[in-house]
């Protein structure tokens, strides 16, 4: 896919009509005080401002300072600070949803870092679950006076278990 350079990241009032952004002025708005198409205005909020509307307002200053879960923990608060201003200021709605966007972004991620939101599959082993021990038990217990029909079950549980065994080694 060829995609143009955008025309606004190059140009040297950025920074202004990224906080225009922000801000939630109208796309149209934004055009006309810089003298650019709509058009280039909504790819260049699409594809470019999510970090921008972040680092609004000082967060940059913290990029190169701690740990990333630190760095994390500084655009959170930023975002929170851009997310009450907005609220504030009168922001439209799409410039509040975009920064409660960002907000939720920088809890999500940090919520990942520090173990709170485990989204990693949990591994649960069957056959020491005190059900199953019961059921197995109640099942020895059924057939002590079938020793053919205990053997039978026995060792097919036997089997049973060492596949699964298997299986989760493999």
């Amino acid at each position: 896919m060829n995609r143009v350079p955008c025309i606004i990241c190059h140009r040297p009032d950025r920074e202004a009509i990224d906080h225009a952004i922000a801000q939630g002025a109208s796309l149209r708005e934004v055009g006309r005080a810089y003298n650019v198409q709509h058009t280039a205005v909504f790819r260049h909020k699409r594809d470019h401002t999510a970090h921008e509307i972040a680092t609004l307002n000082g967060a940059h200053k913290v990029q190169d300072r701690g740990t990333a879960l630190a760095r994390l923990e500084a655009l959170y608060t930023t975002a929170e600070k851009l997310l009450k201003k907005a609220l504030k200021d009168s922001t439209s709605v799409n410039g509040q949803v975009q920064v409660v966007k960002e907000v939720r972004a920088c809890l999500e991620l940090i919520a990942k870092m520090t173990g709170e939101l485990n989204e990693r599959p949990q591994t649960v082993n069957l056959m020491m679950a005190p059900q199953w021990l019961q059921v197995r038990a109640a099942l020895f217990q059924a057939l002590e006076d079938h020793p053919q029909a205990l053997e039978a079950v026995a060792g097919r549980l036997v089997a049973l278990e060492n596949n699964s065994r298997e299986l989760v080694r493999g």
